[in-house]
């Protein structure tokens, strides 16, 4: 990978070096003592040197340390997740660690222990798994606000060798309803909406913490932690362990009708998840070498390439799930729901849930006001600021997306046979 910007964002990735000896992924425990890595006391200032990712376990968190795997300006890296026995990578310059990042004294002992230069956090709940059923409130508070402001007070503390930190946060913190070309600078949600305003927790806890680790950033002293938040679209491509599992679920029976809400023409900005861990990376390298002059500032993270409607990737992925083209795909039999319906669908089931469970309760995300604005609204980021600032220049373009799409729609399907015949989920490549 270039080491200044994005020039090779879409040539495949090189595989990692074999290692000399057949080592497996280590899972270590808290109480452990791990070696210093030789390689790591003599990195230059702007090498990332060792490096903790939160949730690395997950969709963009598996690319992310693949990505740092192949960098040569990264040390060891510590992953820790809640759950460790998914997309593990096997690779002696990784180790996993199960922790929950609400737990302080876990989290202490291995700061202490790992040493990371860098800190990469996109650990966050499944927005839409972990809703899909309804769930009780203060599970994303839980993780997005008190598990964020615990990394970041333990990454200040005296002993605390931490000097960059890279936040994932999501589209969804901005309020505006029509996001057209949306700047980093637009409102963002800072706190908890009153309950009428029918916000779901997913969403404003991601604002609250989006705004937390830019008020923690300290690079006008010397030595002081540096912060910085990427702003991904809707992140894509193989491993997608959100959308797609739905889109698979729903539409995977030829039997079911396709859907559509209004005329389908709204359009979002799209980022596949390797695009979304360079850019991440490069982020982070530019603070480690300096950086004031875009610490503490949150950027928007998208492919590139001209934006495209959200039901063209819906078409194209249900296409790829039934085995058609999409041309084939568009012959099919579809529903067209009117906005109006949906509309005031959402409303009914929110006022509902929240007269009768006193808001403890939220609706699934097909069935929530966030749902609604996926379906019907604009979601454009505009990109000029990490273009500027970072160099951030991918290569994207449609032809490239819908392969990228369905590559990822055979890896699931792959996958979901795998677990029919009883098998574990293979380990990330």
């Amino acid at each position: 990978m270039d080491p200044t910007g994005f020039k090779d964002f879409n040539a495949p990735s090189a595989p990692p070096a074999p290692p000399k000896d057949k080592g497996k992924a280590v899972a270590v425990a808290v109480s452990d003592k791990t070696a210093v890595n030789p390689r790591a006391l003599s990195l230059p200032d702007h090498h990332l040197g060792t490096v903790l990712v939160t949730g690395g376990c997950g969709f963009l968190g598996t690319h992310l340390v693949r990505q740092l795997l192949n960098d040569p300006e990264c040390g060891t890296v510590h992953v820790i997740d809640k759950k460790i026995s998914r997309n593990v990578i096997f690779d002696n310059n990784v180790q996993y660690t199960k922790c929950d990042i609400t737990d302080t004294n876990n989290v202490e002992a291995i700061l202490r222990r790992v040493q990371p230069k860098v800190i990469f956090h996109t650990a966050s709940p499944n927005a839409i798994y972990e809703r899909r059923r309804g769930f009780w409130r203060g599970h994303f508070y839980h993780t997005n606000v008190t598990g964020t402001a615990n990394l970041l007070r333990l990454s200040k503390m005296p002993w605390s060798t931490v000097k960059v930190f890279v936040y994932t946060s999501s589209p969804c913190v901005y309020k505006d309803d029509h996001q057209k070309l949306i700047r980093e600078s637009a409102p963002t949600y800072n706190s908890r909406p009153w309950p009428w305003e029918g916000v779901c927790e997913s969403v404003w806890t991601k604002g609250v913490a989006h705004n937390m680790v830019l008020d923690e950033n300290e690079s006008w002293r010397k030595g002081g932690l540096k912060t910085i938040v990427v702003v991904p679209g809707i992140i894509y491509g193989i491993g997608d362990s959100q959308a797609l599992p739905l889109i698979f679920d729903a539409f995977q029976s030829r039997k079911r009708p396709f859907m559509i809400v209004g005329r389908g023409d709204n359009k979002a900005s799209f980022v596949e998840g390797t695009n979304c861990a360079k850019f991440h990376i490069v982020a982070a390298r530019m603070l480690v070498a300096g950086g004031k002059h875009i610490a503490g500032q949150a950027f928007n993270a998208t492919d590139g390439g001209d934006d495209v409607p959200i039901w063209w990737h819906v078409g194209i992925t249900c296409a790829a799930i039934r085995g058609l083209t999409h041309e084939a795909a568009t012959r099919e039999r579809c529903i067209m729901i009117r906005p109006w319906m949906m509309c005031i669908s959402v409303h009914v089931v929110w006022w509902l849930l929240l007269i009768f469970t006193l808001g403890y309760v939220e609706p699934p995300l097909a069935l929530s006001l966030e749902g609604y604005k996926w379906a019907t609204k604009d979601r454009m980021l505009n990109n000029q600021s990490a273009r500027r600032l970072l160099g951030y220049e991918p290569d994207a373009n449609v032809s490239w997306h819908e392969d990228l799409v369905r590559e990822a729609v055979e890896r699931e399907r792959q996958y979901r046979r795998m677990r029919r015949e009883g098998q574990r989920r293979p380990h990330a490549e």
